[in-house]
């Protein structure tokens, strides 16, 4: 009987410390969404802030934190260039926040790089990401009829194990699902340039090369070597 007693109270326990852990892990969560969120709206404000005072036709770079985190200033010094990419951003966010991202721009051409988070979500499909990607750019060609619109392929991610690789990251995104996305984009491309740059950043097995990543879904400084390289390339 003590030891039935015990086995039972061993497992309530167990039973309360993953109750625990859920709650805890809920709580971290919400606080997550509720930082991305302000952050989010933070980006926007300094849009509306920022783009009446830009002056001549520009280049805006458009995306998610792949976009956010390039120090295009620096990188591509002699070249007109906003960036008005937010982390965290998925094709369908793109899309609702337009309006805001080009009011009082002068744009003459926009680079698109976006769709990876997309991957992450529960209900991913690389024909919704593509033609979120498409609608996108027929907005913008709507509203910006002499804009040249860029879009980038999605890059690839590090699935091989590595030290600084961090599974968590990349492990809702696969090599396989962002080609999927990629041959779609190329098919179809009427309202804008394609440019297949996924092999720029790839190495054996098609995956996204260690040196150029910090945790292997986002660049490190070399990435952005590459990146901007190809950029200055067809910005002259």
């Amino acid at each position: 009987m003590p030891e039935i007693l015990i086995a039972g109270l061993s497992l309530v326990a167990i039973l309360l410390a993953l109750s625990l852990k859920n709650t805890r892990r809920k709580a971290e969560k919400e606080v997550f969404d509720l930082f991305m969120r302000g952050a989010y709206q933070t980006r926007l404000d300094w849009f509306s802030h920022l783009n009446p005072l830009s002056e001549g036709p520009i280049t805006v770079l458009l995306g998610d934190s792949l976009i956010q985190e390039f120090p295009a200033a620096e990188m591509l010094s002699g070249v007109s260039v906003l960036n008005r990419g937010i982390g965290g951003d998925t094709t369908d966010n793109l899309m609702k926040r337009l309006p805001v991202t080009f009011k009082d721009l002068d744009a003459a051409r926009c680079i698109i790089l976006i769709g990876t988070n997309d991957l992450a979500g529960p209900a991913f499909s690389a024909e919704k990401t593509a033609t979120n990607i498409r609608t996108i750019a027929a907005a913008l060609k709507k509203d910006h009829p002499s804009m040249r619109i860029d879009v980038f392929s999605l890059l690839p991610v590090c699935e091989t194990a590595r030290p600084h690789i961090d599974k968590k990251t990349v492990s809702p995104r696969t090599n396989r699902a962002i080609r999927a996305v990629n041959r779609l984009l190329e098919m179809k491309s009427g309202d804008y340039t394609f440019h297949d740059i996924h092999g720029l950043f790839t190495g054996d097995g098609g995956d996204l090369r260690p040196s150029l990543t910090r945790e292997g879904l986002h660049l490190s400084p070399e990435g952005y070597d590459v990146l901007a390289g190809y950029l200055r390339s067809i910005l002259k």
